[in-house]
């Protein structure tokens, strides 16, 4: 855990990946977690969260930032804890979230499933069993860009490419940006979005420039972490057109 004035940055170990939730306490006191690991990361949040000396049960809102496994897998384990806490997506990305439709990963993956292999199909199915599991239903729908909580301290930018719905989320009281999947870093360097996960490239970097304008002190991506060296000039460097 690092934090940084009202947000922590949480390293969540799992048996797959490490990632980079982060937690944070808003203008009006209410405590926040964006994005929600895997399935089955619900005690390392717990963790992560009581070092930054708060409860997950008391977790108020929940900002998935786009629908894939590895950011709703515990969001239902944490609804069961307060069922109170909202859920928030994009417009876009709510389908997908509760399984009204398949997400699009699965149905891209899926139209190859007779070429694959008996043990191929056999961890597809696999990995669509454990995905389906994890659906939760989302509370509240944004769309465009769109402040959340009281002194419009959190920004919700919809930043397209990876998914269709996909936002980032912008904190002002400690110019940080956290990008989800838009973005990846290594030691501290930003790189693109992943060419092989990322559903419309040319779309991803576009909708890097709807972030030009934010004052940025330091970036936190989902799988990579914090990058604080030139952090802005950095992302402005990878956008097109820049």
């Amino acid at each position: 855990m690092v934090k940084f004035g009202n947000l922590y940055v949480l390293d969540v170990k799992g048996p797959e990946t490490g990632v980079y939730s982060v937690v944070l306490i808003n203008n009006d006191g209410e405590l926040i977690l964006v994005d929600a690991g895997l399935p089955g990361l619900t005690g390392c949040l717990k963790g992560e969260i009581a070092d930054c000396g708060f409860d997950i049960s008391k977790v108020d809102k929940i900002i998935i930032t786009h629908q894939d496994l590895d950011h709703i897998g515990s969001a239902n384990d944490i609804k069961a804890l307060n069922p109170n806490v909202e859920i928030i997506s994009h417009e876009a990305e709510r389908e997908y979230i509760d399984w009204t439709t398949v997400p699009i990963k699965l149905t891209q993956r899926k139209a190859d499933y007779n070429k694959m292999s008996d043990d191929e199909k056999s961890d597809f199915d696999d990995f669509y069993c454990r995905w389906q599991s994890a659906k939760v239903n989302v509370d509240t729908v944004v769309s465009g860009n769109i402040t959340v909580g009281a002194g419009d301290n959190l920004l919700l930018v919809h930043i397209p490419g990876h998914t269709p719905g996909h936002i980032c989320v912008y904190v002002k009281s400690e110019k940080t940006l956290i990008t989800g999947d838009a973005l990846r870093a290594e030691n501290g360097t930003l790189i693109g979005p992943s060419p092989i996960y990322t559903y419309d490239m040319d779309e991803a970097y576009e909708s890097l420039k709807k972030l030009h304008g934010l004052d940025i002190e330091r970036i936190v991506c989902y799988h990579g972490g914090v990058v604080e060296e030139n952090a802005a000039k950095q992302l402005k460097e990878l956008a097109k057109g820049s």
